[in-house]
């Protein structure tokens, strides 16, 4: 049984926890994480959801989950990398691109580099059924397939991640 701390509308852990799989209670919060990974030689990650999972199965998507009680959202990052795509990317290489509310979550935005081959993942069967490297407008459809029109916050801490590496001009 996996817990999420209850946070506050300022992102505080309340002291509650949440069993995952349970509605969130009105006026409280989770927190989750998305990983932007990045390698200069194969582009950006993306990973396709395995077909077995209630949520989003087969959608492509960016690596992320939740981050349970009593772990801070970098250490989230870094297991969730590690257990869905087997990379072992030290902790204190990922770097902090956004803090995010959404209407249950916040959502922190986590961006790394790697040097590592496709063929240097290991995918988790029970999370993800096949990964690949994109360019970053293939990357922006995928992560934000509708253009920002949903979460306009993230779609614009996107482009600012992909500006700031150099991957889309300054001008759009």
């Amino acid at each position: 049984m996996e817990l999420w701390d209850l946070l506050d509308g300022d992102g505080k852990p309340t002291g509650r926890l949440l069993e995952r799989g349970k509605p969130v209670p009105r006026g409280y919060y989770y927190k989750f994480v998305h990983v932007l990974v990045y390698s200069e030689k194969y582009g950006l990650l993306v990973q396709k959801r395995a077909m077995s999972k209630k949520s989003h199965p087969g959608e492509w998507t960016v690596t992320g989950g939740a981050v349970i009680a009593g772990e801070d959202s970098r250490t989230a990052a870094h297991r969730e990398l590690l257990e869905e795509i087997g990379l072992d990317i030290p902790p204190e290489r990922f770097r902090l691109v956004a803090k995010l509310r959404r209407r249950y979550a916040f959502l922190d935005l986590w961006a790394v580099r790697t040097d590592a081959a496709p063929e240097d993942c290991t995918l988790q069967a029970e999370e993800v059924d096949a990964i690949r490297f994109v360019g970053p407008r293939e990357f922006l459809k995928v992560a934000a397939p509708d253009n920002g029109r949903r979460y306009p916050l993230y779609y614009r801490a996107l482009i600012s991640y992909l500006k700031s590496e150099k991957l889309l001009r300054a001008n759009g």
